[in-house]
């Protein structure tokens, strides 16, 4: 029996429009992200989509619900695939986190200050996501998460 799983991340959130970094700050959707949500829940409709998971943060749960209304799905929230905490960097836009740091190639790698470490990011999400796999073998899974 072979278990499918399909990766999505959330619509557009106002905070992805202004530019700056959300980390696991709650934002809403704009207009266009729940556009977006809406044209992927078409997509979705006939993919065979058997169970969908979400984290809790509202950007992915308001993208989960459009797609869960649409397959005449309910779905769960899993807080652990929340995105990536950047403690004191949440709310910066990414100009002046680019002023900040000056080789963005490492940005992701530090662990800022109170936020999560990438080491800790990765494991709390693959853990949760082995987790949910193993829980639900055999169904077509559709994960509405982030870009971290």
């Amino acid at each position: 029996m072979k278990t499918t799983i399909i990766l999505a991340r959330h619509g557009q959130s106002v905070w992805n429009k202004k530019r700056v970094l959300q980390g696991c700050t709650d934002s809403s959707l704009t207009k266009e992200g729940i556009k977006q949500a809406e044209a992927l829940a078409k997509k979705i409709k006939n993919m065979g989509v058997t169970k969908i998971v979400s984290s809790n943060l509202k950007r992915a749960v308001q993208t989960a619900e459009i797609i869960a209304k649409e397959v005449a799905l309910n779905f769960e929230k899993y807080p652990r695939l929340n995105e990536r905490s950047f403690g004191k960097l949440e709310g910066k836009s990414w100009i002046e986190i680019e002023k900040e740091f000056e080789d963005m190639s490492k940005f992701f790698l530090q662990t800022p200050e109170g936020g999560e470490s990438q080491e800790d990011f990765t494991n709390r999400v693959t853990g949760e996501f082995k987790a949910i796999i193993s829980k639900n073998y055999g169904q077509t899974l559709l994960l509405v998460c982030h870009g971290g």
